[in-house]
């Protein structure tokens, strides 16, 4: 049985989400459950097809703080919600109150004295405190005040599978009708996360150098119910082509953006998909592979978490099923590569360690294929988040040369 989250209700009960043992056990969301303290059974409480916890992605935050707690015999806890992060309210009768807050992205709260208190990202603005529901802190005003920021403008479409996806355009910040621009599609890490409209500091870095924007919740993504998120053993497949006909509707949508010069880049699982692209097509004219994947069969045992991801999320590990892990492995068609791509890694990184992208590297160069391999000392996977700041001023300046130098 998978356990994700325990926490006490009383000195006799505590809540539970848990999933009993399946075959989708990695992508099944847990459902809630009282566990009696005395005799140690399980009995369902409420059924729940969502994540605890807030998974809407953000470079911005300022470290984590509290998801969940127990108040008076009930649990409050955040929760993605299609493209956002809201607070919610588990009850004494078994059912599910919310959303209580109407932020883009709740990540952390506290209750107190009758009062709420939560850390909310809103609209473009970075993160501030809210009490009851009204701001009281405004620490980043000056963000909006100082700087011109490009706002995400969303649209949905039907893919090939059926599922509606949810995608992103910003715009170049200085933006001026009739002017052609090139553009960078990002991709976002888990799979199981979610982009939403929050503030993004690279994404708003990449618009006011010039670039179009465009990103988007493929499947696998988190918000959206089990199904959704369901990619086991299809990497590189449904997602792939989820990512391709974003990107073909983005550009049907927004004709100022040259096609000719479309740049993609993404860390971890949106590293994966970033070595998956190059390997698959030639239709992009940068790539920018972060703290990437590239091999499955050596990832099981080079990554802290391997041994259980690859068996969940693969559908198979190296002792049963080798041959899948390597269909889905980009190193396998790096030869295909034609597109110049950086990596980027960091040596104490031991969620995607530095030998995958080594090893991408080193085949994409027997192309001939133009690539530059950055790494970071010292740094580890939440590099792009919480790296030490010269480092992650070093990153930016890397990813964008590297887009300026083949997009422009």
């Amino acid at each position: 049985m998978r356990t994700d989250v325990l926490e006490l209700l009383s000195g006799r009960e505590a809540i539970v989400s848990a999933l009993p043992p399946s075959e989708r056990e990695y992508n099944e969301y847990c459902d809630f459950y009282k566990l009696n303290l005395e005799d140690g059974t399980l009995s369902l409480f409420a059924p729940f097809d969502a994540s605890v916890g807030s998974s809407v992605g953000t470079d911005s935050k300022y470290g984590s703080g509290q998801t969940r707690k127990a108040v008076d015999g009930e649990l409050y806890f955040t929760s993605t919600t299609g493209d956002y992060s809201y607070l919610y309210k588990l009850k004494k009768d078994g059912t599910i109150s919310g959303p209580l807050t109407k932020g883009s992205a709740c990540d952390s709260f506290d209750i107190s004295g009758g009062h709420l208190a939560t850390c909310e990202f809103r609209g473009l603005a970075l993160s501030e405190l809210f009490i009851d529901g009204e701001q009281v802190t405004h620490f980043n005003d000056w963000l909006g005040n100082e700087y011109a920021l490009s706002v995400p403008e969303a649209f949905s479409y039907t893919g090939t599978d059926g599922y509606e996806i949810h995608g992103w355009v910003m715009k170049p910040t200085e933006y001026e009708a009739g002017k052609s621009y090139p553009a960078i599609l990002n991709i976002h890490g888990g799979p199981r996360s979610a982009f939403s409209d929050v503030y993004y500091h690279e994404m708003q870095v990449w618009a006011a150098a010039g670039y179009f924007v465009f990103f988007c919740n493929p499947r696998g993504s988190d918000g959206r119910g089990a199904d959704f998120g369901d990619v086991d053993g299809k990497y590189g497949t449904i997602d792939y082509d989820n990512l391709m006909e974003f990107t073909d509707e983005v550009l049907k949508r927004y004709p100022e953006i040259d096609e000719t010069r479309v740049g993609v880049t993404g860390g971890s699982y949106g590293g994966y998909m970033t070595n998956w692209i190059v390997s698959h097509t030639d239709r992009f004219a940068a790539a920018a592979s972060q703290r990437s994947i590239c091999n499955w069969v050596s990832y099981e045992h080079s990554s802290d978490i391997g041994h259980t991801f690859v068996l969940m999320d693969l559908g198979g590990n190296t002792r049963n099923n080798l041959d899948l892990l390597w269909k889905q492995s980009p190193l396998q068609f790096a030869e295909n590569c034609k597109t110049p791509i950086l990596f980027i890694h960091s040596d104490e990184d031991y969620r995607c360690y530095m030998a995958e992208g080594f090893a991408m590297f080193s085949a994409v160069k027997r192309n001939g294929c133009p690539a530059k391999m950055c790494l970071f000392h010292g740094e580890n996977h939440e590099l792009s988040r919480s790296g030490k700041p010269e480092n992650r001023i070093d990153r930016m300046a890397e990813i964008l040369s590297w887009m300026d130098t083949y997009l422009k």
